[in-house]
């Protein structure tokens, strides 16, 4: 996807739901997976995470708005 930071909300099959921040690198890869490296909130620490998209219902980026086109 983009390398710039962005968030991220994935909403899992079981009713929860995660939210990251600095967000960079999304992608859906061809093993099925959603894979990202976000930045850890407690700490700082830079992270690379890989969700099977079997248990995902779904998930959001964040949109720049700069970039939505509007008629």
């Amino acid at each position: 996807m983009k390398e710039r930071e962005e968030s991220l909300v994935v909403y899992l099959v079981n009713g929860a739901t995660l939210y990251f921040e600095q967000v960079t690198n999304v992608l859906v890869s061809e093993y099925g997976a959603l894979q990202f490296m976000y930045v850890g909130k407690q700490s700082g620490k830079l992270r690379d995470a890989s969700f099977n998209l079997d248990v995902i219902a779904g998930y959001a980026v964040s949109v720049d708005p700069e970039k939505v086109l509007t008629k």
